[in-house]
């Protein structure tokens, strides 16, 4: 070995490598075999991850994978980078203390919301790493994080195992992935075809049946059939598929969205207080609606895309009370773009619908139709200033842009519907700024 290497090596043994000492050392291991057998002979690594079990990583790259944001993750306080970065190298290079099988797949419990799992001796504690190969949940939400960073979700009742760290076969149940940059090509297997990233989060639900729905809530995802493995479907942000059998599929209508700050009350469409449909034909869209039960508060996504819009009350004012925890529908932002669009809401059980209309411009004939004006307002916001729906809006005192819409409903009774007509103006003049999507929510009166 060199004197320079021989150097690093000293350095990261001691904690005194510094971050451009740390990214030579990776250059080096990335290309050198035996100089990786060399650098794990070096040093004691079960001391070393046995004082340093969960680490926080100092950068990104594909060497050293991504890990969760702080809301998710918080490091122990007093360690200096430089441990961290060992902690990464070790497990990075496949060293580990609790994954001595090679089928299993190491993993760190982001959260743990009441999960029982059937015939598992592990205990998912959260912060602690634990080495899975099969999933049995009876109930409960698991959050992991794979190696890449790749942040893994599973509700239960679910099943199944990881082929690899990034290939999970799924039997039963709902799983939702985000990949972050690093965990691209992460493939989720089904009885009827591959689910793979793109680069994206994505859920994937398999029912009783082993029909698979798929929906990618940002970025792509590639479908793989079985029968057709060379011309892969793509599907984009916003867009569902479910995967009737290996040669056919259908738009998937609705998704409920799991809650990104709670547990969902509902995650199956099976149990929601009403059904939602549209005249769009699958060849026209393959949009599906997000809907969040119990989820329309302050700072809850506004749309299927956008993520970064959110609702919000109006500026000096509290959140509307009869808005609050009702069954928020998101619907696709673009869709203010469709002409004589028909979106039918039938109620399961006796229910308020809620249509939150930007309220700027003409209010469309089909809106005062069946629909009473509460008089109250809420906003989305904040909006790109360059956005084609803002042209028209001052800033706030912050720099940001808010759209404010006002609210409107109407009662519908157990197996009555509703139609709800087109977003777009069609009264609208070159250079006006275009009308937003309306929201939805829906109230149950019990």
């Amino acid at each position: 070995m060199n004197d320079p290497i021989q150097d690093l090596f000293g350095k990261y043994t001691e904690g005194s490598i510094t971050a451009d000492e740390v990214r030579a050392l990776e250059a080096y291991l990335r290309t050198d075999e035996a100089l990786k057998e060399e650098f794990l002979e070096h040093i004691n690594v079960n001391v070393a991850l046995e004082e340093h079990p969960d680490y926080p990583l100092y950068e990104e790259s594909d060497l050293f994978p991504r890990v969760s944001d702080g809301a998710w993750w918080q490091p122990a306080p007093g360690w200096s980078w430089a441990a961290a970065a060992s902690g990464v190298l070790l497990l990075v290079l496949g060293v580990s203390k609790i994954s001595q099988d090679p089928g299993s797949v190491s993993a760190m419990v982001l959260r743990n919301d009441e999960a029982v799992v059937r015939g598992s001796e592990l205990q998912f504690t959260l912060g602690e790493q634990v080495a899975i190969e099969e999933i049995d949940l009876e109930k409960g939400w698991l959050r992991l994080e794979l190696p890449k960073g790749v942040v893994f979700d599973i509700y239960g009742p679910a099943k199944g195992r990881f082929l690899s760290s990034e290939r999970f076969e799924l039997d039963a149940g709902r799983l939702n992935v985000d990949v972050g940059p690093l965990g691209k090509g992460f493939t989720v297997v089904t009885e009827h075809a591959d689910i793979v990233d793109l680069g994206t989060q994505f859920g994937v639900d398999v029912n009783g049946d082993s029909r698979a729905k798929v929906a990618v809530f940002s970025g792509e995802v590639e479908i793989h059939s079985r029968e057709n493995e060379s011309v892969p479907r793509l599907l984009e942000e916003g867009e569902g598929l479910r995967l009737d059998s290996a040669m056919d599929s259908s738009r998937l209508m609705s998704v409920n969205v799991a809650d990104e700050q709670r547990p969902n009350r509902r995650l199956s469409e099976d149990d929601n207080i009403f059904q939602i449909r549209d005249n769009l034909t699958a060849n026209e869209s393959l949009r599906f609606y997000g809907i969040v039960s119990d989820g329309m508060r302050e700072g809850v996504r506004t749309y299927t895309t956008h993520q970064a819009v959110r609702w919000w009350s109006d500026e000096g004012e509290p959140f509307p009370n009869e808005l609050s925890g009702a069954d928020l529908i998101q619907p696709f932002h673009r869709d203010r773009f469709e002409t004589d669009l028909e979106i039918q809401l039938e109620a399961v059980e006796d229910a308020t619908v809620y249509v939150l209309f930007d309220e700027r411009y003409v209010t469309p004939d089909w809106l005062p139709d069946g629909l009473s004006d509460t008089g109250r307002t809420v906003r989305s916001g904040p909006w790109r200033p360059e956005a084609l729906v803002t042209r028209d809006i001052t800033p706030d005192a912050n720099g940001e842009i808010y759209i404010r819409y006002r609210v409107w409903q109407t009662s519908v009774a157990a197996g009555e519907s509703v139609i709800l007509g087109e977003s777009k103006n069609r009264d609208r003049v070159p250079g006006q700024t275009w009308r937003v999507m309306y929201g939805i929510a829906v109230q149950s009166r019990y």
